[in-house]
Order: structure tokens, then sequence, then C-alpha cells
């Protein structure tokens, strides 16, 4: 399954979790730092291993994140 998530929710939401929940504060300078902020950010509140298949990709509209139903779960919970 595919979603297309709005990229500023997607960057508030990773910035979000980064910073309240791992103490973290993430630097987002590029797409790629995107990119990888929000995979960690998924793989730590859906608790899936670095294995687990998910997919990201930034075109024009916003961030397409592809999964699996928990996948999907995750994203509608925690990035939406």
């Amino acid at each position: 399954m595919k979603t297309l998530a709005p990229r500023e929710a997607v960057e508030k939401a990773v910035t979000y979790h980064a910073e309240d929940a791992e103490g973290l504060t993430p630097v987002i300078e590029n797409d790629a730092d995107l990119l990888e902020w929000l995979l960690y950010v998924l793989r730590q509140v859906g608790g899936f291993d670095d294995d687990y298949p998910i997919q990201v990709e930034i075109r024009d509209a916003g961030i397409v994140i592809e999964g699996d139903g928990e996948v999907m779960q995750a994203v509608r919970q925690y990035l939406l």
C-alpha cells in the first residue's frame, strides 16, 4: 500500500517525535536528511526493525510512504 503525506506535515511530525520522544534535535538540510529521519521515526513508533519493508520517496505533491497495513497504521497515528 502507498499513501501521500504532505511534506510540511511530515517535517513537523518528524521534528516533534525526535525532540519530544527521543530527545534529539533533527538536522534536516535536504531531502535525503528528511527521508532518513522519516524512516527512523517510522521504525521507532511502529516498532519495526531495520529490515522491515518501508519505502519513502519525495514527490512534488509530498512524500509517498509505502508499506503494509502496520506501516499505514503508524503513518496514520503518528504522522498525519
